[in-house]
């Protein structure tokens, strides 16, 4: 071993179809889902068949002839064929909710900015440390019943000499109790104290306040940042909306304006004489279900007696008292809605019977009013966000929307902590239905898919791909055609249906920003993987396939964010062997390290996987290392150091299944030497900077609470010297633009020099740590400690 100790990371586990001659057939069984899919799909292809025929003005021949009625028709359907739509292969079907939760989650998270490091760090600390606040109410509700025990035992008891076998009873029910909870106390505060030591905090009280009262506040502001950026979608939708139809923007009225009671915010400009035709249509068939579904409902409460059903029945009639009739009705016209509403998302906010019967001119006005009106709504509703009027917890749909951006789960005891704040928010009834109003047409386009209203029409794709489009408005918002949007991928709906717990990741892959096909695939790629990490909590593993699968910066975010699954967090809480960690071969230590590092990590002859927990042992045990030792790196020895370049960079160990951090933190170390940061900066900066460039490439580990002291100072000196300096020194050996730094702010290299001295004698956990006051007063003069 000789030279140099061992160097060692401690602490807890590191962690298109010919013709048919036999005659027509019917047409291929499309499942409703995939049906969504095909129809949205076909948007682009649909907006360029309802443009002009070139060469003269109106529909285009392939396109679909405009509504030929002059008065409101019967119940129009686009397809008469009630054969249902199957498919060989069915895919589960999706949960309303939870399609809901993805389009949204697609739709808004995926434009909304990470969180900032300060606001991440407290999620890392309060997503594991949430139980302590149940802990703590469970433990002072048992030692106050425990204090009272005295009295309620004197209060019952019968005077000296009386027995009484209903008080024996009562008196031994008590003293059992009181037993109970003198043994469980200990148990309680034996969690609440591992809670504190994994979250790294000062205590109990420091943890509880970061649980119930910074996080809280840290998801209130993510909650309006959220709903902030659906606020400027519902107007960026409506706004393309109304252009369709004649709304243009007024160019001295804009940003303010009407808004204000000054000049409008729009104008009656040019519209699209087919989309002011399609709008019409749309409003008429509206019309036409509603007329129907009223028509089921007068029929529904016609007979009352079970005579006059039974005779209308022996006449013919298969629905007498109506009962089928208007559950089909109300569903017709909310499928209606629901369709009509995507092709014309402003029908989400106007009047359809308006909308019918009016002229152009008349029709481009009341679009106008709506689009102004909304945009009043918006503004308003943003001011009171941002002053506070508006209590972001009466949002239920933000609230939840947030809880998925962050990754809190439903069972939680963070959701016990934001129920709370909900419960004690009070809401402005105008503001709140002002908000509710300006947030409607997104909504109203999440639920029309989710809810799957789309499948109805299914039978109509088949007619031509003109038979249905969505708004181009629509397709945007929802990021690109649903032939794409993962969202409604038979994938995610099996998962959704078989396999929920990893619902999270997708979750966390749908809000990246990233195109649909790299979201598509990466989702493929990561569930199986995701399977395991839930299964076992082996973060190891998943880290490598989310490299694999994603761009370096989305895979740290999904890595950070499986940190905090339940299951990782569970395995990380339980000591030693709880990260199991991933088996490494040296190609894939290697790959790994050139991607986060971007140069050649350890040499493969230089890293050693032990086959067996016992080899890993017997080699630990021969370097002096402790029992809690996952990995460890040895320099090379000063004779060896003198020979071959690869006998001078030493020996990396590691057991047969090891975790990222430990991996990349001993192979940073194996860097770090071969480019004298120890021999310079001495072994503090050194563990401090190994652990940080880690964690910083990788992000968190649950339950790895290592080196948080000397990552501290580092920071302090990064932020003198700045990140690339450093980074030069450590990873290319570079050591010039670190010196030149210190030299300017120390002001000669003479104080450099005494600064590196006296690092060098600060131990790795901080020995001789009265040193670090010296070296942070000449930093920054005047803030040593006295």
């Amino acid at each position: 071993m000789g030279g140099e100790p061992p160097r060692r990371s401690v602490g807890r586990a590191e962690q298109s179809s010919e013709a048919d001659p036999g005659g027509p057939r019917p047409p291929a069984a499309v499942h409703p889902v995939v049906a969504v899919q095909m129809a949205i799909g076909n948007a682009a292809t649909a907006r360029l068949m309802r443009q002009p025929a070139p060469g003269g003005g109106g529909r285009h021949p392939l396109a679909p002839p405009p509504h030929p009625l002059a008065e409101p028709p019967g119940l129009l359907t686009v397809n008469e064929d009630d054969r249902p739509l199957v498919l060989a292969d069915t895919p589960p079907p999706m949960p309303a909710d939870t399609a809901a939760k993805l389009l949204a989650v697609r739709a808004t998270l995926s434009k909304v900015p990470p969180l900032a490091e300060k606001d991440a760090a407290t999620l890392r600390t309060a997503i594991p440390g949430a139980p302590i606040l149940e802990l703590i109410e469970r433990r002072d509700n048992r030692r106050g019943w425990l204090e009272n025990y005295p009295s309620m035992v004197t209060s019952i008891s019968p005077p000296a000499g009386q027995p009484d076998e209903s008080v024996a009873y009562q008196l031994h029910s008590l003293h059992q109790t009181a037993e109970a909870y003198r043994a469980e106390l200990p148990e309680i505060q034996a969690r609440i104290d591992a809670h504190v030591q994994r979250a790294g905090v000062g205590g109990e009280t420091e943890l509880a306040t970061l649980v119930g009262e910074t996080f809280p506040r840290m998801f209130v502001e993510r909650a309006k940042l959220i709903a902030l950026r659906q606020l400027d979608d519902n107007l960026r939708i409506a706004e393309e909306e109304g252009a369709r139809y004649g709304v243009a923007a007024n160019p001295g009225g804009m940003y303010g304006g009407a808004t204000f009671g000054g000049t409008p915010d729009y104008m009656a400009g040019p519209s699209d004489p087919l989309d002011v035709q399609s709008l019409r249509d749309a409003a008429w068939e509206l019309l036409a279900l509603q007329a129907k579904r009223e028509e089921a409902q007068v029929k529904a409460g016609r007979l009352m007696r079970m005579e006059d059903e039974y005779d209308a029945a022996q006449k013919g009639d298969p629905d007498p008292g109506g009962r089928m009739g208007l559950p089909i009705a109300i569903e017709a016209e909310a499928a209606g809605r629901a369709r009509l509403g995507l092709r014309h998302p402003i029908l989400f906010q106007a009047d359809p019977a308006v909308i019918a019967n009016a002229t152009d001119e008349q029709l481009t006005d009341h679009v106008l009013g709506k689009v102004q009106s909304l945009r009043r709504d918006i503004l308003a509703t943003q001011e009171n966000i941002r002053d506070g009027d508006l209590e972001i917890w009466n949002l239920r749909g933000i609230v939840d929307l947030t809880r998925l951006d962050l990754g809190v789960a439903d069972d939680s005891p963070l959701v016990g902590a934001i129920d709370a704040h909900i419960a004690a928010a009070k809401a402005d009834d105008g503001i709140l239905s002002t908000a509710l109003t300006a947030l409607q047409i997104t909504a109203g386009v999440i639920a029309a898919v989710a809810s799957g209203g789309l499948a109805l029409v299914a039978g109509g794709v088949a007619l031509g791909v003109g038979a249905y489009q969505v708004s181009e408005a629509v397709e945007d918002y929802m990021v690109e055609s649903a032939a794409e949007n993962v969202a409604l991928d038979p994938t995610i709906a099996d998962i959704s249906v078989n396999e929920p717990a990893i619902l999270p990741i997708v979750v966390g892959v749908l809000g990246m920003a990233l195109d649909g096909a790299a979201v598509g695939k990466a989702i493929i790629a990561l569930r199986a993987p995701a399977r395991a990490l839930v299964a076992d909590g082996d973060l190891g593993a998943f880290s490598v396939a989310a490299h694999k699968a994603l761009p370096a910066a989305e895979a740290d975010r999904l890595i950070e964010r499986a940190a905090l699954l339940p299951e990782v967090v569970a395995r990380g809480a339980v000591g030693r062997g709880a990260v199991a960690g991933h088996h490494w071969t040296q190609e894939e230590i290697q790959t790994l390290f050139v991607r986060a590092f971007k140069r050649p990590g350890p040499p493969a002859d230089n890293i050693v996987v032990h086959q067996s927990q016992a080899a890993f042992d017997q080699v630990r045990i021969s370097a002096g290392m402790p029992e809690n030792t996952f990995g460890f790196y040895i320099p090379a020895a000063a004779d060896q150091a003198a020979g071959d370049a690869l006998h001078a960079m030493g020996v990396l160990h590691l057991p047969p299944r090891a975790t990222t951090l430990t991996v990349i933190h001993e192979s940073l170390h194996m860097i770090g030497d071969a480019s004298g940061v120890p021999a310079l900066l001495g072994r503090y900066v050194d563990e401090g900077l190994t652990e940080l460039l880690a964690r910083e490439a990788f992000g968190p580990e649950a339950g790895r609470f290592i080196y948080e002291g000397n990552m501290a100072f580092v920071k302090i000196l990064r932020d003198v010297v700045g990140r690339d300096a450093l980074e030069e020194a450590f990873l290319h050996r570079i050591w010039q633009p670190l010196r030149s730094a210190l030299e300017a702010r120390l002001g000669g290299s003479a104080p450099v020099s005494h600064m590196y001295a006296l690092l060098r004698q600060v131990g790795p956990d901080g020995q001789n740590g009265r040193l670090l006051d010296e070296v942070i007063g000449m930093l920054h003069p005047g803030s040593a400690t006295p």
